[in-house]
């Protein structure tokens, strides 16, 4: 290969690397954030019993002493004869979801001891929802008798039990978040029995707790969209479209119109100054000459005639008079 082709496919080469960060960041500017979590705290409180029982087997007495027969760090869910009588409460682990992201998904898997201390029984005929706490829930309460937390199951979502090499409870938890991205209180989700649990309904579930050791934990999936930050447009200028020349008819010429001149312009006599003050006359000075004696001068313009009578003659003998000597004429 010679030297040109090869130096044309090194730079095509650079490009295309230059290039591939800034197409994969354009790619994955709009993609989903996952995010997997696990609980904050895990509660179950023992329920009173209601007015009435219908079941079959009979109703267990009143704030029964249930937390014994359970994992210490577990959480249970039980209902008798439709009835319930214990409650499980969760709090999902949320801070690494942005307060204005947007919720794309998310579910809870929360994983069942099937251990034979753990008092699981009857899963498959458990019907069960997941509804909206509105009071905060402490970590660890373990068949408390107090007053359990405040729920509402106007915002609920169904619970499946899933039956697979580690049976679990799952459940969407989606809708919470989106209620908790508008700023309800986030104070978890409680698991209670469905509004279609039949009369006839019992079981008891115990789930793992966030704090054991040695065992699947419950875990928290869920993706977000990251809030999109608006870019300022630019205006696009409008194309300037340019109509076509069009071809100008000849000049017609018309009337001649005299066009009038303007006069000269005059200069402006510059205003007249005050007068000037003229100086007083002076006497003249007569010049006198020094005659060398005292008691009389004579004025030196006086001596002028004498000076031209001196000088007249003068030239009068000078050009009256032969130049060459009289010795020498007559030897």
């Amino acid at each position: 290969m010679s030297r040109w082709p090869r130096a044309v496919i090194a730079l095509g080469m650079v490009a295309a690397a230059s290039a591939a960060p800034a197409f994969l960041g354009r790619a994955s500017a709009g993609e989903a954030m996952a995010v997997h979590t696990r609980l904050v705290a895990n509660a179950w409180y023992t329920m009173p019993a209601g007015d009435s029982c219908t079941a079959p087997i009979g109703c267990p007495p009143v704030n029964a002493p249930l937390d014994l027969a359970f994992p210490a760090g577990s959480f249970h869910e039980e209902a008798h004869g439709g009835q319930e009588v214990a409650r499980a409460y969760v709090v999902p682990d949320l801070s690494a979801l942005p307060a204005d992201a947007t919720i794309v998904s998310g579910t809870v898997r929360l994983p069942i001891d099937t251990s034979s201390q753990a008092g699981t029984v009857d899963t498959h005929g458990a019907t069960l929802r997941a509804c909206l706490v509105t009071s905060p829930v402490s970590d660890g309460i373990h068949g408390s008798t107090n007053t359990a937390p405040s729920v509402d199951c106007r915002h609920s979502a169904p619970v499946r039990l899933v039956d697979e090499t580690v049976p679990a409870a799952t459940f969407d938890i989606s809708p919470f978040l989106a209620l908790w991205q508008q700023g309800v209180a986030r104070e978890g989700v409680a698991l209670v029995p469905a509004a279609s649990t039949s009369p006839a309904s019992s079981w008891s579930i115990t789930f793992n707790g966030h704090a054991e050791a040695g065992v699947p934990t419950p875990a928290v999936d869920f993706s977000y969209q990251p809030r999109q930050v608006a870019q300022p447009s630019v205006p696009t200028p409008a194309a300037t479209v340019s109509a076509p020349p069009v071809d100008a008819p000849d000049p017609v010429p018309g009337p001649v119109v005299a066009v009038p001149t303007m006069p000269p312009l005059t200069a402006v006599a510059p205003q007249p100054s005050a007068p000037a003050v003229a100086a007083p006359p002076s006497e003249p000075v007569v010049a006198t000459a020094d005659l060398g004696w005292e008691g009389f001068r004579y004025s030196a313009v006086f001596l002028l005639p004498l000076a031209l009578v001196a000088a007249g003659g003068f030239l009068c003998r000078t050009f009256l008079t032969e130049a060459t000597p009289s010795r020498m004429r007559n030897p």
